[in-house]
């Protein structure tokens, strides 16, 4: 494992510019050294130069304290803020799917509306079948469906929990049943609790998020597929009456649609509640739904036909780390390849490449070096 890593926000900067420097300590060493160098030669092969840098003499070298920050990867939808929900009335969840990881051996959320240990989920479960959780918090049950899902294809997979009969329902639709497959699989049962209010729910879909954790842990139980039409309604509604999850009599609590702002991280509640949506390490948008067939290979002349997000375990965007030191670069730097090598007592090592231009609007060298920082972005964050 690596003692200690870091980025910088950005690959490039110019003299007089700002650059942030964000460092975990993974072994838990309580301090770092830092020191700025300009790099001759990164190259430690066995038949290369060898590593070659110069330092620089930077105002920023010096100890720093050593914390260890997390990481909350994989992709996921949560609500801008938590919600009351008046769920002893009855609780329905709804949404549309296409899983692609059916064997994955844990449980995959797809929608979730929970108030630390009470609350309703609906999931895929360890086998890849449609399943609810429900707690009250002080007991829970689980139910499924008992039969896994076939990867990517399109199911309606719903939950409804009736208080009046202590019953929950859930059920799984195939949009176009395979060959064999029977078109609906149910299951139900009657518990021994009834499901309270929510004061403060946190809603979420493609994870469960939890609440003031560390942003290590802060979200799990990551669906990966595509999710489309993702929505909550107050009071019981039989499942198997339920055809697309933008359809119910009962008041909405909650709908995303996907088909709209694709090109925005936020995701508009279109019940008229306000309870919009932030995606979470930028899963693909404007991907095929369930009603896509073939009518259009571009997503901009029939949005509705790509109102689906492919969700992955995997996905990254940014670590959200916090900034441990910055640099303001001087105005007589010179440009070129530049590094911040971390270094700790026992022994870690990581060093953080960028590259320094010249002043905007000036050549200060005959050749102009084009850096592939993509790939830098592709394989290191």
């Amino acid at each position: 494992m690596l003692k200690i890593v870091g980025y910088t926000d950005r690959p490039s900067v110019r003299p007089g510019e700002r650059l942030d420097f964000k460092v975990s300590c993974e072994a838990g060493a309580t301090a770092y050294q830092a020191r700025m160098v300009r790099l001759i030669c990164g190259d430690d092969g066995r038949d290369s130069p060898g590593y070659k840098a110069q330092p620089v003499g930077a105002a920023v070298d010096g100890t720093y304290p050593g914390r260890r920050q997390g990481i909350d990867i994989g992709s996921y939808l949560v609500a801008t803020a938590p919600m009351a929900i008046q769920a002893a009335g009855g609780l329905t969840l709804a949404a549309l799917v296409a899983p692609h990881w059916i064997d994955k051996g844990s449980p995959q959320t797809i929608l979730a509306c929970v108030d630390g240990d009470r609350g309703m989920t609906l999931a895929l479960d360890r086998s890849g079948a449609a399943s609810v959780t429900l707690s009250n918090g002080r007991g829970q049950i689980a139910l499924g469906t008992g039969r896994p899902l076939a990867a990517r294809q399109w199911y309606l997979v719903a939950a409804s929990f009736d208080p009046a009969q202590r019953r929950i329902v859930v059920i799984q639709r195939a949009i176009n049943p395979q060959f064999g497959e029977p078109e609906l699989v149910d299951g139900s049962a009657t518990i021994p609790f009834a499901l309270p209010d929510l004061a403060a729910a946190q809603v979420s879909a493609a994870a469960s998020v939890i609440r003031d954790a560390e942003p290590a842990h802060r979200s799990q139980h990551h669906f990966d597929g595509k999710i489309e039409s993702p929505a909550i309604y107050t009071g019981w509604i039989d499942p198997s009456r339920i055809l697309h999850p933008g359809w119910a009599t009962n008041p909405c609590i909650l709908r995303w649609d996907f088909s709209r702002d694709m090109a925005k991280r936020r995701v508009l509640d279109q019940s008229g509640n306000g309870h919009d949506g932030l995606l979470v390490n930028l899963p693909t948008r404007a991907v095929t739904g369930a009603a896509w067939r073939g009518q259009t290979t571009q997503w901009r002349d029939r949005p509705e036909l790509y109102a689906a997000i492919h969700f992955h375990c995997d996905d990254l965007y940014d670590m959200g780390w916090a900034t441990d030191f910055s640099w303001e670069l001087p105005m007589d730097l010179a440009s070129g390849i530049y590094a911040c090598e971390l270094t700790t007592p026992d022994g870690g090592e990581d060093i953080l490449p960028f590259f320094v231009l010249p002043p905007r609007g000036t050549a200060t060298a005959p050749l102009a070096f084009l850096a592939s920082t993509y790939t830098y972005l592709a394989y290191a964050n």
